[in-house]
Formats: C-alpha cells, structure tokens, sequence
C-alpha cells in the first residue's frame, strides 16, 4: 500500500475483501458469510491473503469475469472500492455482460497469476491519495 507518490507506504490501511466461490456464488445470502474478509497492511504498507480463485457467473444474457472485490480505507486517504480481474479471463471486455460500467478493461484492475505448483499467486499494487490533495 503506497501513497500516490509510489514510495511512501501506509501502514494500518484497511482492506475489506469478498468474493464468490470457484462455482460463481456469492455466500452473502447465507448465514456463514464465507470468502469474505478484513485485514490491515504492515508497518511496510504489505498485505497479504489467501483464498480460492473466483468463479465466473450469469448476469442477463452473458458471464461476469472472475473478481475479487476490494475496499481500502485509511482515516488520512480517499476510500478506494475496486475489483480485480485476472489477465487472459475470456469474459473481460468486451466480452463482460456487466458492460463497460464495470471496467474490466483497466489494465490497473487486471493481475497476472502465476502458478507455484499448483498454488496462484498475484500481486495488486494499492496507491491511495492522501486527504490533503483533495480540493
């Protein structure tokens, strides 16, 4: 986690993280609320997390991509609420029936995952501006 100059880390943002399952589902609607999830970075502005990869799911007439949605927040930073996609997923855009509203086009939301054995790893790179800067 760093702020917008790239080198300053912020230590104590909070990411609140959910999910579907490999299958596509959300577990919102059930009582044990699971792949969801809240964790702060370090004193070095690091976050880290395991969970399974999302599955895709209908939405209208088409598939939402594989996502991971992320909320971080900081009393001194603006809110940031994103999803991050995964490079090479055949239902980015053009092809996400969520639309462009959705921006699964934005190579700043779109990871690579790379397989250790079986186990995928990613990395998202947060960069959170400062209250200060706002007008």
């Amino acid at each position: 986690m760093r702020q917008t100059d790239c080198k300053s880390q912020i230590r104590d943002a909070l990411l609140e993280v959910w999910q579907t399952d490999a299958n596509g589902k959300y577990y919102y609607e059930d009582a044990d609320y699971r792949l969801r999830g809240q964790l702060k970075s370090d004193k070095s502005g690091y976050y880290e997390f395991s969970t399974v990869k999302p599955g895709h799911y209908r939405i209208m007439n088409g598939f939402r991509p594989a996502h991971i949605h992320l909320k971080i927040s900081h009393p001194d930073y603006k809110t940031v609420i994103t999803q991050l996609y995964f490079k090479d997923d055949p239902y980015l855009w053009p092809n996400d029936a969520c639309g462009s509203g959705c921006k699964s086009n934005d190579p700043q939301r779109i990871i690579s995952l790379d397989d250790n054995r079986g186990v995928l790893t990613g990395t998202f790179n947060a960069i959170l501006e400062p209250r200060s800067s706002w007008k």
